[in-house]
C-alpha cells in the first residue's frame, strides 16, 4: 500500500464515527475525563497525517477536535449541551485488511485536552 493512500484512508477514519469508541478512550486522559461527553469529532487532512507502514503506526498534528459535552447536568431538564473545539496532535495504530485497505486500531492524545468549565 502507497503511504499516501494508508494517510487518505486514516484521515477518514478518523472522520468517521468509525473509530469514536478511540477518542473516548483517549479522552480519558483528559479533565473531567470522558463524562458528559454526547458527541466526538474530527477534521482530519491527509496532510496533517505521518505513517509508518511496516510499523503499523501514524502520527497526526494540528488536528481539530469537536466535542459536544453535558455541562451542569446529565438530564434534559438540568443540563446544557456546551460546543467547543481544541487543535490535538497524538498517535496511533492500524491494521492491514487485506491489500487496499486498514483499519485503525488506537488513538492516543497527546497531552491533556482540558473541557471548559474546570
Amino acid at each position: 500500500m502507497l503511504i499516501d493512500r494508508a494517510r487518505e484512508l486514516i484521515a477518514s477514519q478518523m472522520n468517521s464515527g468509525e473509530v469514536m469508541e478511540y477518542w473516548f478512550e483517549a479522552l480519558e486522559e483528559s479533565d473531567p475525563a470522558h463524562y458528559g461527553l454526547d458527541d466526538v469529532g474530527t477534521a482530519a487532512e491527509m496532510q496533517s497525517i505521518f505513517v509508518e507502514i511496516h510499523e503499523g503506526t501514524f502520527a497526526y498534528a494540528s488536528v481539530t477536535l469537536f466535542i459536544k459535552a453535558r455541562m451542569v447536568g446529565s438530564s434534559d431538564k438540568n443540563g446544557v449541551d456546551a460546543n467547543f473545539s481544541e487543535t490535538v496532535s497524538g498517535r496511533g495504530t492500524f491494521e492491514f485488511v487485506g491489500r487496499d485497505n486498514l483499519k485503525i486500531t488506537s488513538i492516543q492524545i497527546d497531552g491533556i485536552v482540558g473541557l471548559p468549565g474546570e
